[in-house]
Formats: structure tokens, C-alpha cells, sequence
């Protein structure tokens, strides 16, 4: 497409577990791309607006409604959708990125000239009315009024103009789940409301299949399901973790992930955040 001149620039969100992993060894910038991803290269991305805070309609859904990186991104579009003109890319990422620290590990990727623009370049018909993704159905509204009043008439912030304050007390309030854990979550929030030793029965299944998960990579490991994740090599200089390698040898890989998916069962959602140990495994 860049060599076709189908685009100028190109800007690309990815909401996905590791999905830092896509840009690691990849120049964007010279394809004129820049891109933000939910989290790095290692860790899972985030459910938000997840039971008791996932109403609609003022019935509970007993899930996630989205993801925190790609809520966090809209509710600022909307929350912004008439200064859109003078925002940046830059500052929306800054925004994100402070907003989902304590979950995810919002990254960008390739030419940060680009992320300079202004996310809209002509301005928003003003008369037309604001269509919220989250704030209402996700009972933001409700949560705000609760501890700082209505947000409709709350006073802006010179000092804070993207109002990180009142984005901390409804990140504060607001049920943010793993995503590796979030079918579990659905379980459990079911099973707690339900008198269905059905349901009861399927989260306790769940459990098991993750305790066996847990025991079989431990096994692999040689270590205990308690240890498998601390980190055995820490790079002193950075404070970062370097036990986590870039797949290559996809051969490899792919010869453990068989075996496993033959002796052990088809890798579930919560088993993919194991996959890493497979790559060191073979990259080592």
C-alpha cells in the first residue's frame, strides 16, 4: 500500500494480549504509520466495565462491556469530541496512557512527527448531539454523580484540562478484569447470582482447567505454579525483565504447541499467556 501510494499517513490502534509483540523489530516510521497498542510485548490487555459495572439498560450483563485501552480512546474522543481540532495524537496517547497505567502497558510505535496532527482536521458540527459509547450505558454517569457530583456541571480544570482527576475516581470505581481471566469472571458473576448448580458446576470446571494449566506448564518449567511467572533474569540497568524472547525459531513453536494441544487439549484463552515460556524455550 505505501510502495501503491495508497495513503498519506497511517494510523493503526491494536487492541489485543501482548499485542506490543506486532512492532517490536518493525520500522513503521518508514511507511509513514503510527500506531498504539493496548499493552507490550509480554503482558495481557485489560476487560473494564465488567459486573457489577457492566449495566445496560439498568440489567447487568455479567461480562466486560470492552476493553480498557480501546474505552479509554473513545470515552476521549467523546469526552473531547469539540476540541478534537486542537488535540493531538500525542496528547491522546499521554491521556491513555496515564489513564491505563495500572492495568496496561500502553505503547506507541513508528513516526511520532505524524502523531502531531490534530485527530480531526475540520472542526465537529457542534449541533449535533454526542452519541457515548460507555459513559451512560456503563453507569458512569451514575458513578461520577455519586462521589463528585453531576459531571455535566462540573467545573473544568485549567491545570487538568483532560480531567485525569475525574478519570481516576471513575477508574477507581470502575471493575477492570484481566482478559485472561475474564471468562472466569463471567462464571463466577453468573454463578453468584443464580441459584443454578449448573452454572455453579461450569465455574468450578473453569477453576480446575485453570489449576491444571497452571501445574502442567509448572511441570514444564520445573519450578512451582507459584514462582512460573517471576521474572529469572532482570536486566539491572533498565529494571526490566529480559526472560522474554522474540519467537524465531516458529518451527519450533510450533512443534511444542502441537504436542501440548495433543497431550494436554486445545489451547484455551487463559493457556496462550504460557506460550511465551514455549518461546524462550526455543529461542534460549
Amino acid at each position: 500500500m505505501f510502495d501503491s501510494q495508497m495513503y498519506k499517513e497511517m494510523f493503526i490502534f491494536i487492541e489485543a494480549c501482548e499485542s506490543g509483540s506486532l512492532f517490536q523489530n518493525f520500522d513503521l516510521g518508514s511507511l509513514n504509520i503510527w500506531s498504539m497498542t493496548a499493552t507490550n510485548a509480554t503482558a495481557p490487555s485489560w476487560g473494564t466495565y465488567c459486573y457489577p459495572h457492566d449495566v445496560v439498560n439498568d440489567q447487568n450483563m455479567f461480562t466486560c462491556l470492552g476493553d480498557l485501552f480501546s474505552v479509554s480512546w473513545m470515552e476521549f474522543l467523546e469526552n473531547n469530541q469539540n476540541e478534537l481540532t486542537q488535540i493531538t495524537f500525542e496528547e491522546m496517547y499521554a491521556h491513555i496512557k496515564e489513564r491505563a497505567k495500572e492495568k496496561s502497558h500502553v505503547l506507541q510505535f513508528g513516526e511520532e512527527s505524524i502523531a502531531k496532527n490534530a485527530i480531526v482536521e475540520h472542526p465537529v458540527n457542534k449541533t449535533e448531539q454526542p452519541h457515548l459509547l460507555f459513559s451512560k450505558q456503563g453507569g458512569k454517569e451514575r458513578a461520577l454523580s455519586a462521589v463528585v457530583g453531576s459531571s455535566e456541571d462540573a467545573i473544568p480544570d485549567e491545570e487538568d484540562p483532560f480531567n485525569f482527576y475525574e478519570d481516576w475516581v471513575l477508574r477507581s470505581m470502575v471493575q477492570s478484569v484481566n482478559s485472561r481471566d475474564i471468562y472466569m469472571h463471567h462464571l463466577y458473576s453468573k454463578a453468584q447470582n443464580s441459584r443454578s448448580k449448573k452454572l455453579k458446576l461450569e465455574l468450578v470446571r473453569e477453576i480446575n482447567q485453570m489449576m491444571y494449566v497452571d501445574e502442567t506448564f509448572s511441570a514444564f518449567l520445573d519450578t512451582s505454579s507459584q514462582n512460573i511467572h517471576e521474572c529469572k533474569h532482570l536486566d539491572e540497568s533498565t529494571g526490566e525483565c529480559i526472560d522474554d524472547f522474540i519467537p524465531k525459531d516458529f518451527e519450533c513453536l510450533r512443534a511444542f504447541m502441537d504436542k501440548y494441544e495433543r497431550k494436554c487439549g486445545k489451547f484455551t484463552d487463559y493457556a496462550r499467556k504460557f506460550i511465551k515460556f514455549l518461546v524462550r524455550e526455543c529461542e534460549q
